[in-house]
């Protein structure tokens, strides 16, 4: 998978690939998702400003991007901003970091925060490649 373009002086601290599946939450919507070779691709990308967790479909035929930037470095008012991130190290699906975000674009699909679980096998190095703030 192609790594995202990082801003000018923004270094990446980690790449965890391979995440086993996603389930996302926020207001009324439930989304889950795993990950199935050569048709479906999730990476977390872990930089010392965000987060960004990238989707690739059909060995990057398409891509989608999830950003969530640290609550001190500068972005968008209406970007997502983490909040905090718990790690579990066990669940159904294995180790799992959960990711917790605020929306400055709420709407009516859409609540002001999101609950993101991330199920990877390298969960705990995610979790210590993250600002010691947001560990809870």
């Amino acid at each position: 998978m192609d790594h995202p373009t990082l801003e000018s002086g923004e270094g990446l601290r980690l790449h965890a690939p391979a995440i086993k599946g996603a389930v996302a939450r926020t207001g009324p919507t439930f989304r889950a998702s795993i990950s199935i070779p050569v048709i479906q691709d999730l990476d977390l990308f872990i930089t010392d400003r965000r987060i960004i967790v990238r989707a690739e479909l059909f060995l990057g035929l398409f891509e989608a991007d999830y950003v969530a930037w640290f609550p001190e470095t500068a972005h968008p008012p209406e970007a997502d901003s983490l909040t905090a991130a718990y790690l579990t190290p066990d669940g159904p699906m294995g180790p799992h970091l959960t990711l917790v975000a605020r929306t400055g674009r709420p709407s009516l699909l859409r609540g002001p925060e999101l609950k993101l679980a991330l199920y990877l096998p390298n969960a705990a190095a995610a979790a210590n490649a993250l600002p010691p703030d947001l560990l809870k």
